[in-house]
C-alpha cells in the first residue's frame, strides 16, 4: 500500500483543500485565533496524514504572510504559530503512543520554551525588558486601584482588608507573574486534547488518547511537590525561592487538573447529565478556592485512588470507551 493510499489525499476534494487552506491562514493571522490552531493541527493530521498536511499547512503560511499586515502584526503571527508548534508536538505525541498527561507536559513544555524565546527577541529589539515593563505597569494598575474611593457604605475595616489585599498583590506579583504567564501553557493543550477526545467520540474515531476522567499524574510528582513546599518554607528571597513558588503554582494547577479528573469521573459514573456536569465544574472552577479545592481533591487521589486506577492499566493510546 503506498503512502498516498494510507494518508488518504483528499485530491478529488480540491474544494475542501481550499477551505481548510483559507482557515488556516486566517487562523494564523487573527488576533487571539492562534489557540485554535492547536486543535487545528490535530484536525489536519487525521484528515490528510502528514504527507499532505504538510503542504496545506505550507500554502496556509503563505496566504497569511499578506493577511498578517492587513490582519494583525508580525508579532500576532509569531506567537500563533507557537501554539502550531505545539500542536504538531501533540501529533507527534499521539504518533509515537504517547499518554494525554506526557503529550500534554510535551506541549507545554514547548510553549513555554518559545514564548521565552520570543519574549526574549522581543526585548533585546526594542532595547528595553518587556517583562520588568509589564510588572512594573501592573503594579502602577493595583496601586491606582487602592487609591480608588469604595464609596460611603463600605466600613473602615473593609477599607482596610481591601488596601491590605492589594498591598499583598503588588509584592506577589514579581514573584507569581511567570506562573500566572504559564498557566495557558498548560490549559491550551489540555483544551485541545479534551476537544479531539469529543471529536473522535462523536464521530466513532479511534481515540488517540484514553478519556479524561481515567486521567492520572504519576506518583513521583508527589514527592517534588514535597521538595518545593520545603523550600517555599525555607527559603524567603533569592532565585531558586523564585523558581520554587511558581513550579509549586503549576503543579497544584497539574493536580487540580487531576481533580477536575477525579469529578469527571464520578459524575459519568452516576450517569449525570452533560449539561448538569458543565454547570457543577463551572460553580467549582468560578469559586475562590474552587481550584485550591480540586487541587487538594487531586492530590488526595493519589493514595485514595477513588477510581480504582492503581488496581487497572488502561491504555494511553487508541483508547476506546
Amino acid at each position: 500500500m503506498n503512502s498516498l493510499t494510507v494518508e488518504r489525499m483528499d485530491n478529488g476534494r480540491l474544494s475542501l483543500i481550499f477551505r481548510d487552506v483559507f482557515v488556516l491562514a486566517l487562523l494564523f493571522a487573527l488576533p487571539s485565533a492562534g489557540v485554535l490552531l492547536m486543535p487545528m493541527a490535530l484536525y489536519l493530521r487525521s484528515r490528510y496524514g502528514l504527507f499532505t498536511g504538510k503542504r496545506v499547512v505550507f500554502c496556509a503560511v503563505i496566504l497569511a504572510a499578506p493577511l498578517v499586515f492587513w490582519l494583525s502584526s508580525l508579532a500576532t503571527f509569531l506567537l500563533s504559530a507557537t501554539f502550531f508548534a505545539a500542536g504538531f508536538v501533540l501529533v507527534k505525541s499521539a504518533d509515537c503512543g504517547d499518554g494525554p498527561l506526557l503529550a500534554l507536559g510535551k506541549a507545554a513544555l514547548t510553549l513555554a520554551v518559545l514564548w521565552a524565546a520570543l519574549l526574549v527577541a522581543a526585548s533585546l529589539m526594542v532595547g528595553e525588558n518587556i517583562y520588568q515593563a509589564l510588572v512594573v505597569a501592573l503594579q502602577a494598575m493595583l496601586h491606582e486601584a487602592a487609591s480608588y474611593p469604595l464609596g460611603d457604605a463600605a466600613s473602615p475595616e473593609a477599607r482596610a482588608m481591601v488596601a491590605e489585599t492589594i498591598r499583598q498583590a503588588r509584592r506577589l506579583l514579581p514573584v507569581v507573574l511567570p506562573a500566572m504567564m504559564l498557566t495557558p501553557a498548560l490549559v491550551a493543550p489540555m483544551a485541545a486534547i479534551l476537544l479531539c477526545n469529543v471529536v473522535e467520540s462523536l464521530r466513532d474515531l479511534p481515540r488517540r488518547w484514553i478519556d479524561f476522567r481515567l486521567w492520572r499524574l504519576p506518583d513521583v510528582l508527589v514527592w517534588l511537590g514535597i521538595i518545593l513546599v520545603c523550600a517555599v518554607s525555607m527559603l524567603f528571597d533569592g532565585w531558586l525561592y523564585f523558581v520554587a513558588v511558581n513550579a509549586l503554582i503549576l503543579l497544584a494547577l497539574a493536580y487540580a487538573m487531576q481533580g477536575l479528573a477525579v469529578m469527571k469521573f464520578f459524575f459519568d459514573s452516576r450517569r449525570l447529565p452533560v449539561a448538569a456536569q458543565l454547570v457543577l465544574i463551572f460553580l467549582v472552577v468560578s469559586q475562590s478556592f474552587g481550584l485550591l479545592a480540586l487541587a487538594i481533591l487531586g492530590l488526595i487521589e493519589v493514595w485514595a485512588d477513588f477510581r480504582r486506577l492503581g488496581r487497572r492499566k488502561p491504555q494511553s493510546n487508541h483508547d476506546k470507551e
